[in-house]
């Protein structure tokens, strides 16, 4: 049995790659040719969203090339790939939602790219906090662009925000609660360290260490974050 869905495994993958071998293009803009952008997407990078708009289904291992108007653009895209564990075992790689911000000049070609992943186990902690890149081409030059990872939906409840597949971008908040202007906030205990874990000091008073980690995460810059969500990794069990 085991055979017989080896055999399969690697018809499907066959044909996968023969229906991948060219590059998919998607026109959103059929302006002048010499305003034409295209924004290119490698076989390990899945655009998800353009500018709000859903990009449809996007298999690993399809390259994909995106013909977007100048101006400034939101692309929200994923880290994806496939590696064989052992003789009869593969493991698919999906990393979490990370939001694109940058304005496309006219006539230019651009490409997503990130360091390479050559073993499984760099692929696992590059999925847990990809890094991205905005490249110009021919130049291969770096392009300016704001890269926001995104955060688990469930650790942000009472916040409206954007939501994609259970994630939520904290800059995208459309309404935050005001606190009744009778409350004032309490004064904040330092955090403490307690078997090598970081515990806020006010984790007995009331549950304020929510609070005070929402507050956190939406002052955080990029780096921070991106600190944080490693850390976040390493606490689980």
């Amino acid at each position: 049995m085991q055979r017989t869905y080896r055999v399969l495994f690697f018809i499907c993958a066959a044909l996968l790659i023969s229906g991948c071998s060219s590059v998919q293009r998607h026109v959103a803009y059929d302006g002048p040719q010499n305003q034409q952008v295209n924004v290119e997407a490698n076989d390990t990078v899945l655009v998800n969203y353009i500018d709000a708009v859903e990009q449809g289904t996007v298999f690993i291992g399809q390259k994909h090339t995106y013909v977007v108007a100048p101006g400034p653009h939101v692309f929200v895209i994923r880290y994806g790939a496939m590696f064989q564990v052992d003789a009869d075992n593969h493991e698919k790689l999906l990393s979490a939602p990370v939001k694109v911000t940058f304005d496309a000049v006219a006539g230019k070609r651009y490409r997503f790219e990130h360091a390479p992943q050559n073993t499984l186990d760099q692929a696992r902690a590059f999925a847990r906090a990809p890094q991205f890149s905005l490249i110009q081409l021919p130049e291969n030059t770096s392009v300016a662009a704001s890269f926001e990872q995104s955060l688990p939906a469930r650790l942000l409840p009472n916040i409206s925000l954007n939501k994609e597949g259970g994630y939520v971008f904290a800059s995208e908040q459309t309404a935050l609660a005001p606190a009744p202007a009778s409350v004032t906030a309490p004064a904040l205990a330092p955090a403490t360290l307690i078997s090598g874990k970081l515990t806020d000091g006010n984790d007995m008073q009331g549950g304020n260490a929510l609070n005070t980690l929402k507050r956190s995460w939406l002052r955080a810059n990029q780096q921070e974050r991106q600190v944080f969500m490693e850390w976040l990794e390493a606490q689980q069990p």
